[in-house]
């Protein structure tokens, strides 16, 4: 039992490095903030048109 979570834990471990390389990769290029916010503006201004509907 124990050296089953053992081997879990050492998968997720080397996940969390895969992903976090991988977002460090993304993440390094200034317009990716850019391009996020424009995003996550263009769902709220939807959202809001949609849910304020009567």
């Amino acid at each position: 039992m124990i050296l089953w979570r053992y081997e879990v834990s050492q998968a997720l471990d080397s996940w969390a490095d895969k992903i976090e390389r991988f977002v460090n990769q993304v993440t390094s290029s200034p317009a990716f903030p850019a391009i996020s916010t424009l995003v996550l503006f263009a769902i709220a201004c939807w959202a809001i048109s949609y849910f304020s509907r009567k």
